[in-house]
């Protein structure tokens, strides 16, 4: 409501007044920002309406790129109203400094004012986002792909120091989360989702359409096990990326065998097991505080040993 594309004819204009401010209007619109070739109101003129005298950031100079919020005495004159300025419990947000500017009542009342504008404004402006969102062109495609494929030949070197790898591969995902960002369009739904604060960063942009990046294990790559590697899948020394724990596909294009592997085993396969055998553990000692020595420890400690052996027979 609050971008710079959004525009309201008059009657839908009047609709939101009545659904927001109803019976307490005094029955003054302002002027229409753009008179030809018809009359045209802004979501900002109409937030403007129910907003207090009061100013944030009014100092501020003019922000084309519609990011940085300025209020000068009720007037929103540039910026997007999102969770950082109208959320909960944000220090020095609009809310907070109206509770101290104008009291509890009244921004109680801007408050409910605001939140039945949004019902209405819902009911024709649904959000919604879907496999379109997902896509990105051919042109950024390509300068992600390269981009990513020269960074896994760099890193590919048995000599490399590992922090210095851990942080170009980590570092090219943000550089391809830049890339794919710097081309959606302002309709995009996901954007829209993340600006708005309600969910989502810009990491999972970059993982669903450009590269998942690189997996971290307690904040280092999948090291290499007794065998030297980190699976059956790599010989002995290997340096390749992937097999340290770097993911080049996105989730659009699908993972290939090796990176789901990666993914889905190491991370949250190997975490599952090490639960189990705990939780084998703790049931063991509960069991035998009761039963005692009637209880035979063998069973408990076999099936924990035999999941072990399974787990790291792949040479990890």
């Amino acid at each position: 409501m609050t971008g710079t594309d959004c525009f309201l004819e008059k009657d839908r204009f009047y609709d939101l007044i009545f659904s927001g401010i109803g019976d307490h209007w005094d029955g003054n619109i302002p002027a229409p920002a753009i008179l030809k070739p018809r009359p045209l109101w802004t979501g900002k003129q109409l937030l403007s309406m129910i907003l207090p005298d009061i100013s944030m950031n009014p100092y501020e100079k003019a922000d084309m790129t519609n990011e940085k919020v300025c209020i000068r005495r009720g007037y929103i004159c540039t910026g997007r109203f999102n969770k950082k300025i109208i959320g909960k419990g944000v220090e020095r947000g609009l809310i907070h400094r109206m509770v101290f500017q104008e009291g509890h009542e009244r921004t109680a009342t801007f408050m409910s004012v605001i939140q039945f504008i949004a019902n209405d404004w819902m009911t024709q402006h649904s959000f919604s986002t879907g496999i379109q969102d997902c896509c990105i062109t051919q042109e950024v495609f390509k300068k992600v792909r390269q981009k990513v494929y020269n960074t896994m030949d760099e890193c590919n070197d048995m000599h490399m120091p590992e922090n210095k790898a851990a942080m170009k591969l980590n570092r090219v995902r943000d550089v391809a989360a830049k890339f794919v960002l710097d081309s959606l369009p302002s309709t995009h739904g996901m954007m829209n989702m993340i600006k708005a604060g309600s969910k989502g960063s810009n990491i999972n942009i970059a993982q669903i359409t450009a590269a998942v990046g690189q997996q971290m294990v307690n904040g280092k790559r999948i090291a290499c096990g007794n065998m030297n590697r980190t699976s059956a899948h790599y010989h002995q020394h290997s340096a390749d990326p992937i097999g340290r724990g770097f993911v080049c596909n996105s989730y659009m294009t699908g993972l290939s065998p090796k990176e789901f592997f990666t993914r889905k085993c190491f991370l949250e396969l190997f975490m599952e097991l090490f639960i189990g055998i705990l939780t084998q553990i703790v049931c063991f000692t509960q069991i035998h505080k009761v039963v005692g020595s009637k209880c035979n420890p063998k069973c408990f400690l076999l099936t924990s040993t035999n999941t072990l052996f399974c787990l790291f027979h792949t040479g990890a």
